[in-house]
C-alpha cells in the first residue's frame, strides 16, 4: 500500500491526488468483498475513473488519428513517457514495484482542471493493478521501456524525438537507470 509518511492531507481526497501526482498510480478508493465464513474473496476494487488503457485506445482508435502511413497515432508525448518515468522512479524509491507495467495496465488520464499542480494541462499516463507481478516478469525499469517501445510504434513522432524515446527505452532495460532515461527524456522544448 503506498502511503505519504510526514504528510498532514486534510482530506483522504488530497491525499488520493498527491498518490496520482507523486507515483502517476491510481488510488484504490474501496475493495469490495464477499464475506464467507472464513474466507473473504475479493470481489472488485473500487477506483476512480482514470481513462483508457493504451491497449484499448489504439484497439478502438479513440483518442487516436491516422497518421500519414495510414496507421493509428496514439499521440502519446515525450512529455507524458517522461512524467510516467518519475513515477515509476518514485515508486521504486519507496520499494513498491508495480509488477506489471504493459499497455493494458497504462491508462490515459484525461487532464482535470482541478488535478495536482503539475500536470501542465495535458493528459497523463497513469498506472492500474499494483501488487502481483506478472509470470517472467523481470522488473519496473524493464518493463517501462519495452512500454516506451509500444509506444513508439503506435506514435508518430518526429526523428529527433523517435531516437531519445529508444535511447531510453534502452537505458532503462539494459541499465534500470530511471535518472539516466529522464534526461535522455528531457529538452528544453518541453518544459
Amino acid at each position: 500500500m503506498l502511503e505519504l509518511p510526514d504528510l498532514h492531507c486534510q482530506t483522504i481526497e488530497d491525499a488520493n491526488k498527491i498518490i496520482e501526482y507523486c507515483f502517476n498510480v491510481l488510488p484504490i478508493l474501496a475493495v469490495v468483498i464477499f464475506e464467507q465464513d472464513v474466507n473473504n474473496d475479493v470481489m472488485g476494487i473500487l477506483m476512480p475513473f482514470g481513462g483508457l488503457n493504451l491497449e484499448s485506445l489504439f484497439a478502438s482508435g479513440t483518442d487516436s488519428t491516422a497518421s500519414e502511413s495510414g496507421s493509428k497515432d496514439l499521440k502519446i508525448t515525450k512529455g507524458q513517457l517522461r512524467d510516467l518515468t518519475r513515477g515509476v522512479r518514485e515508486l521504486a524509491q519507496v520499494g513498491v514495484v508495480h509488477g506489471d507495467i504493459v499497455d493494458r495496465n497504462t491508462l490515459l488520464k484525461p487532464f482535470d482542471a482541478t488535478a495536482a499542480e503539475g500536470c501542465q494541462g495535458q493528459n497523463r499516463l497513469v498506472l492500474v493493478d499494483l501488487g502481483c507481478v506478472a509470470p517472467e516478469y523481470e522488473n519496473d525499469a524493464f518493463a517501462l521501456g519495452e512500454l516506451f517501445i509500444w509506444c513508439k510504434e503506435r506514435s508518430s513522432w518526429d526523428v529527433s524525438d523517435l531516437r531519445k524515446v529508444e535511447d531510453a527505452a534502452q537505458v532503462l532495460k539494459d541499465n534500470d537507470d530511471f535518472d539516466r532515461a529522464l534526461s535522455i527524456l528531457d529538452d528544453e522544448r518541453d518544459r
